[in-house]
């Protein structure tokens, strides 16, 4: 698989200003929740613009613990007030998708198939 040797997330700009793409792969642990939360804490450290419109890109990802998804959705609502548009890239795993939908239940986010379709959707927001 080429993804193994990647890393479990990646923090990349958006394609319009004040957005984020945030890239997650894989299963995570308690080590990978940390690195997380610690390369967040250094992004609003080194006071980059905070982020309005965000992608998440899950395409890679893995259906996650309760404890990740727990720490996840902490993550979410401490950014709550900041993030106006979640898009969510899914791959086709039902119970991922699953996942997701409840995580994300209390904001706008919309689930995309076409990594395109998504972008222009963030950008017209």
């Amino acid at each position: 698989m080429e993804h193994d040797c990647a890393p479990p997330f990646e923090l990349v700009p958006g394609s319009s200003e004040r957005s984020l793409r945030l890239i997650f792969r894989g299963f995570w642990g308690a080590d990978e929740l940390q690195a997380y939360r610690q390369a967040l804490a250094a992004r609003a450290a080194a006071k980059r613009p905070p982020a309005k419109r965000v992608l998440l890109d899950l395409k890679h990802c893995s259906v996650q613990s309760q404890e990740i998804l727990d720490g996840m959705a902490a993550i979410i609502g401490s950014y709550a007030g900041q993030i106006e548009s979640y898009a969510m890239l899914l791959p086709q795993s039902a119970l991922l998708r699953l996942q997701m939908k409840r995580l994300m239940k209390d904001s706008d986010a919309v689930i995309f198939d076409d990594e395109q379709y998504a972008t222009n959707w963030l950008d017209q927001r």
